[in-house]
């Protein structure tokens, strides 16, 4: 089972139908303080009904929309994966729990007078219960005769109101729907297979801070850090229903080695954890003891948390509120998901993440973004809102991925970055980003980079799908040939590695040439023009490809023939299975056109190879160039 896509309505400023989808396994949502990032975020997470007492229950109390003097009905929906058998299996466990409750009841009628108040409650419940178990019955004959596919969609939807009372499922399916009295059954499916859903976990980095000292309960569930540490515990002392309570009444030197070798396997594990998030190799030791007090005649027992450091050969304990920001940050983050309270071995495990890593510094910033990314690819679906250009690097994170979050007239909206507007010249695929944020686009640039300066946005695109250089470089697309001259001067002034390319046509030749007159010779062996392997006289990024194979592509695409260059090109880097598509078109694309994509990689691979850079002659990058 697994989660398709969100889509929420009237959830406070959220009119909608607001739609995430998580077909990218990562999803960044960007936009300026205030737009509703964390609102989208929240409402994910009120969506699974074994959250609602986590989070201060904000995420269900707090839905009305503020804005206005009433609210509309708050629908959170979700389109589920599920296979039949799974399906069947939370139809038979329902119906096996009916059984057993109607065989009990029956046990108590044998014992009561026929007929008296008690007799006819007993017997009504259980009449109900056989009802519902036909409707079940017939779930399952239509499940087997209408369905041929393994993997049905359903919908599921969650109704939110300020009155807990009226919180319910929906469950919807275009075949289910058609059993009679199928409404009967439905929230019941509904709650039941949620409980079988991968865990929507949810970390807000600002006000989320672990507690020093957890209070201890014989339930082992009075808080969300409770449960937190209860699962620690299990997983450590290969448990399944460990008491933290009861380990207080034990004898105390047992108490001691068993505190001890749990404190041993978080430690191992936290250390474990930080090194995926950053290239510190620090050994984290965590140490626990349980303490009773008494206050107001009232004993409690609580578990107490240190971090402990050893300085210079003497170890010294450290409450976790005594480190840093950032340490603070990854403990939070990491028990969170690593122990989450609700146990699943899924790989479609939501993450929602408010903020991640706000306080790390931007070389941690850039290491948590390609962690983000391993988490997204190996344990399920990483949904984070972010201020940071670090954790929006393109080298890491799919274009396609972001959305873009803004709220106008009170309403809150959220779209891909290719459908988001933006209110100045579209110089780059990334300016929706760059105006959510509010921040220069070479802001995205660093020294790390090796950058391709090119003329416009679909030059970039191109080459980010056909270049063999595309994970060694960064493609930055300009406004046009002109403002490539603009460009320059910023990676100039931050010694960032650069070559520019323009077209080989008569604007191209024109800037390219004034550009080395402006520049000066030395600087001037980083500018090139687009190799005319073909003969062609005239080279834009379009005329890299033969004809022949723009047809080529766009039959693959299911493109109509006269469809213009840049919306085939549009289309093929937003496609869902762009990869895939890839590779179809690489085999089948002309040997002139392979011819002068290697040419360009060679002329890159000869830039960013200082060695050999350095023995070039100036007739050598004319020949290159022409």
């Amino acid at each position: 089972m697994q989660y398709h896509k969100f889509i929420i309505k009237n959830y406070r400023a959220i009119k909608g139908p607001l739609e995430i989808d998580l077909k990218n396994k990562i999803v960044p949502l960007v936009g300026i303080n205030e737009c509703g990032k964390t609102t989208i975020l929240q409402a994910i997470f009120a969506f699974d009904y074994t959250n609602d007492e986590l989070n201060k229950s904000k995420q269900v109390h707090d839905i009305s929309n503020l804005y206005f003097l009433e609210d509309d009905i708050c629908e959170i929906k979700s389109i589920i994966d599920i296979t039949k058998e799974e399906l069947k299996n939370v139809i038979n466990y329902l119906a096996k729990n009916n059984e057993n409750k109607i065989l009990t009841n029956k046990g108590k009628l044998e014992t009561i007078e026929e007929n008296n108040e008690e007799w006819n409650k007993i017997n009504s419940q259980s009449n109900k219960l056989e009802s519902i178990n036909n409707i079940y019955s017939d779930l399952l004959k239509k499940l087997e005769e209408k369905i041929d596919e393994d993997i049905l969609q359903v919908e599921l939807i969650r109704t939110l109101n300020e009155d807990e009372e009226k919180n319910k499922y929906r469950l919807y399916n275009k075949i289910l729907n058609k059993v009679t009295d199928y409404e009967k059954v439905e929230e019941e499916l509904g709650f039941e297979l949620i409980k079988r859903m991968p865990p929507i976990l949810y970390s807000d980095d600002f006000n989320d801070r672990p507690p020093e000292k957890v209070k201890l309960t014989k339930e082992g569930n009075s808080s969300e850090w409770e449960k937190i540490y209860t699962r620690v515990f299990n997983d450590a002392l290969h448990k399944e229903d460990y008491s933290i309570y009861s380990l207080y009444d034990i004898d105390p030197r047992r108490r001691k080695s068993t505190l001890s070798e749990v404190s041993k396997y978080l430690s191992d594990n936290l250390t474990d954890a930080w090194s995926r998030f950053s290239s510190e190799k620090k050994k984290i030791t965590i140490s626990f003891d349980i303490e009773e007090i008494t206050e107001n005649e009232v004993t409690q027992r609580l578990l107490q948390i240190d971090i402990i450091e050893n300085i210079n050969g003497q170890e010294r304990a450290f409450g976790i509120s005594d480190r840093s920001k950032g340490f603070i940050w990854y403990y939070n983050f990491i028990m969170k998901i690593q122990f989450s309270p609700k146990q699943s071995n899924s790989e479609n495990t939501i993450f929602l993440l408010d903020e991640p890593g706000s306080y790390l510094h931007e070389t941690a910033q850039n290491e948590l973004c390609k962690k983000l990314v391993e988490i997204s690819k190996d344990e399920g679906n990483v949904i984070y809102c972010t201020h940071s250009p670090q954790l929006l690097n393109p080298q890491y994170i799919p274009l396609n991925a972001i959305n873009i979050v803004s709220k106008t007239k009170s309403k809150i909206s959220c779209s891909p970055i290719g459908n988001a507007k933006t209110s100045s010249l579209k110089t780059s695929a990334f300016q929706p980003v760059y105006e959510a944020l509010q921040i220069p686009e070479l802001k995205f640039i660093s020294k790390e980079h090796k950058v391709v300066v090119v003329e416009g946005i679909y030059d970039k695109y191109v080459l980010e799908m056909f270049s063999a250089l595309k994970n060694d470089v960064t493609f930055f697309g300009s406004a046009n040939a002109k403002s490539i001259r603009d460009n320059i001067q910023y990676f100039i002034a931050f010694n960032i590695p650069y070559m520019a390319l323009w077209d080989n046509d008569g604007a191209g030749q024109t800037h390219y040439e004034n550009a080395k007159k402006e520049f000066g010779e030395f600087e001037s062996q980083k500018f090139y023009l687009l190799p005319d392997v073909n003969n062609k006289g005239k080279v834009r990024m379009e005329e890299m490809f033969e004809k022949s194979d723009m047809s080529i592509i766009n039959d693959i695409l299911e493109l109509p023939s006269d469809t213009t260059y840049t919306m085939t090109m549009g289309t093929l880097y937003y496609s869902r299975n762009r990869e895939k598509i890839l590779k179809e078109i690489i085999a089948k694309i002309s040997p002139k056109t392979r011819a002068s994509f290697s040419k360009l990689d060679s002329i890159i691979r000869t830039q960013f190879d200082i060695e050999t850079k350095n023995k070039m002659t100036k007739e050598t990058k004319e020949k290159v160039n022409y």
